[in-house]
Formats: C-alpha cells, structure tokens, sequence
C-alpha cells in the first residue's frame, strides 16, 4: 500500500503533512542522518509513529538503500489462490530482487554496505570473526546508507530500520539496543502488541523465534503494513477452546499448527502466550521454538502463534526455512534454481504440502489446561 492511500485513511487528506513529506525527502540527504532522524522525532510528536515511519521508509526506497522498490511491480508476478475451507487467499509472490542480497559485490557498488579496513571498530563478532549485523553501532559504520529510529518498548530500546531485502511494503527490522540472543522471553509478546498499539494497528508485528530468524544472535523482530492472509482465517465454533476471561483462544484449521489468541486487553493476551509458548518449549527445549504475528484492529488484538520444530524448517518447493510471511500465507520465492519450479507449478495442493511439511507432532490441546 502506497504511503498516501495510508496517510489519507489515518490522517485525512492534509495537505501540510503531504508537503513535509516531499520536502523532506528532496532536501535531506541520507548522509546527514542525524539531521534525519531529528526531523522524524519532530514528525512523530505531531503526528505520530506511523506517520514517521511511512516518510522514513520512502526516504529510504528513494535514497537506494533498499534494493527495489515495494511499490514498483515491473519485476514481480503474482498469484492469489483462494483457499475455502480455511478462508485464507494466499498470496504468492515472484521476487527475483531478493536474490541481490546474496551478491556482495553489488551491495558494495550499490552503496548498501561497506567493507570496513578497520575490524577492530565493529563489535560482538561470532566465532568466525563477523561483527552482528545488529548492533547499531555497527551499522553506522558498515551500513552508511541506513537511518535507524529509535522507539521504546515495555522500557527497553529498539531501533527501526528498512529491510533492504524487503518481503513487503514497509518492511521494517526492529531490534534491540542491546546485543542479546533471538530466543523467546515473555517480553516479546510485550513488545508487540505495545507496538501495536504505538502505531495504531496500522503495523504488523511478527516475531520469528529460531524458524526463519536469519541472525538468531541479536533479538530482533520485523513489522510491516501489510496485510497477512492468515488474518482472515474461519475460526468455526469448534476450532474454540476458551471463549471468556476476556479472551478468545482458537485452533482454527490450517495446514501448519495454529493457536490464535484474541482479546482486547493486551495483558490478557500476554498471560495466555506466554503460559502456553513455556509449556511449548518445555515440552522440548532443544528443539521447539515458534512464528508469533501480532495485529490489532479495531481495538482487539490478535496474536497468531505458530508452534515450530527446528527439525522441520523447509517446507517442500522452499530454498530457505519457512518463517512468519510463509507460514502467515504470504509466500514469496525468488531462488531460480528451485522456486521458480515453484512458483510456475503453484496450487493450492502445493501450499498445503509446504504448509504440512513443517507442521509439528503432537497435540497442541494439551497445552492449555
């Protein structure tokens, strides 16, 4: 969704906010990041996160930071299959600029990354001497071309910054200040829906646990404007296993493990996950982990846990570990050497076997007392 259309159902059509938008992008390079980021700040007082984000974001597209353009679909197909027993239409996409990512010459030419003579600047490197990717301190050094945004949640310090390897419009990864590892603590629920609730449920919010998380060594979630398909699964009555104390928890049927929890209070919703995700991983600390898409609409939250087994990660036509996006019903390939076959051959027969693939044994009923 194009950053106007979004600005005029959240704003109205105001016309001043539009003209800082477009003064802003043409008269602040992305070398004077600070300078940025303080005009953002003044933008989010007066008319909120959300609002900043969008500008941040097309300031980003435009500045060649990201390595296409969400918005243009000049190199893209696409296919919409309707799924009736579930209600969910999922969304595939062919997305062959994702593959740039891989090509590290060309990130350098580009301006996106640059290589750092000086190793001894960059902080907590792995054992094969690579400094995290997520420490802000190193992507002011070896991602000039990157503004990050800095937001508070539930006390803690995040940054924003634009997914260049984008998977969809608006396409933020949010992480933490602090260097720690992406393994699921009950704050994380917390910092979802506080986001949420910060952007007025304009965003999404996903949180990938050790399936599909491609830096599990920096805590870190991503969020985007975009719609998933899952939010528009049938729960019938009997999907429903607690309807009352001001939440509803469903296993609605799908392809893959699913429990949605719905409520209006986030600390409902809170208690509930994360009640049910430490049985989960006791159940098998080694090996269970989880996909968690967090969305709030109309003053409801929904929260859409995805319980996940590390053994199971590649669903069958998939390169790569299957996350949030694929299991959430947005599935977007881009590998010539295999997605392509994919994507040519898509049905709805070929999602469920993706789907199926990475469903994890077991009950999952169990879990909730």
């Amino acid at each position: 969704m194009d950053y106007r259309k979004i600005l005029s159902e959240r704003f109205g059509f105001d016309d001043e906010l539009l003209k800082e938008y477009e003064k802003t992008k043409k008269s602040i390079r992305t070398s004077e990041k600070d300078k940025l980021v303080n005009k953002l700040m003044a933008i989010e007082r007066s008319n909120g996160l959300t609002a900043t984000l969008l500008l941040l974001y097309r300031q980003q597209v435009e500045s060649g930071f990201l390595l296409a353009d969400p918005t243009d679909s000049a190199n893209k197909e696409f296919f919409n299959i309707r799924d009736d027993k579930t209600g969910v239409t999922f969304h595939i996409q062919w997305n062959p600029d994702r593959e740039l990512r891989k090509n590290h010459k060309l990130l350098v030419e580009r301006g996106i990354i640059v290589p750092v003579q000086d190793t001894g600047s960059l902080i907590n490197k792995d054992k094969q001497g690579k400094a995290c990717y997520l420490c802000w301190e190193n992507i002011r050094v070896q991602n000039p071309a990157e503004i990050l945004y800095p937001v508070q949640l539930a006390d803690e310090e995040y940054f924003l910054g634009a997914n260049f390897a984008y998977l969809a419009n608006n396409h933020f990864t949010l992480f933490n200040k602090a260097h720690r590892p992406q393994l699921y603590r009950k704050e994380i629920i917390a910092f979802l829906l506080e986001f949420m609730d910060k952007t007025n449920g304009c965003f999404r919010g996903i949180f990938n646990g050790l399936a599909g998380a491609s830096i599990e060594h920096h805590e870190h979630m991503q969020v985007t404007t975009e719609k998933f398909p899952v939010e528009d699964i049938t729960v019938s009555p009997k999907a429903v296993i607690l309807n009352g104390d001001r939440i509803r928890i469903s296993q609605p049927d799908y392809y893959t493990s699913l429990i949605l929890l719905e409520s209006s209070e986030s600390s409902v919703i809170m208690k509930y996950a994360d009640a049910f995700l430490t049985r989960w991983h006791t159940l098998n600390p080694k090996h269970h982990t989880e996909n968690i898409v967090a969305v709030k609409h109309l003053g409801r939250y929904r929260l859409f846990i995805f319980p996940r087994d590390r053994r199971k990660l590649t669903g069958s036509g998939k390169t790569g570990a299957m996350a949030s996006f694929e299991v959430s019903g947005n599935i977007v390939l881009s590998d010539k050497t295999v997605e392509r076959t994919t994507f040519d051959n898509i049905s709805l027969t070929s999602i469920q076997n993706m789907l199926a693939g990475i469903k994890p044994a077991g009950s999952l009923k169990q879990l909730f007392p």
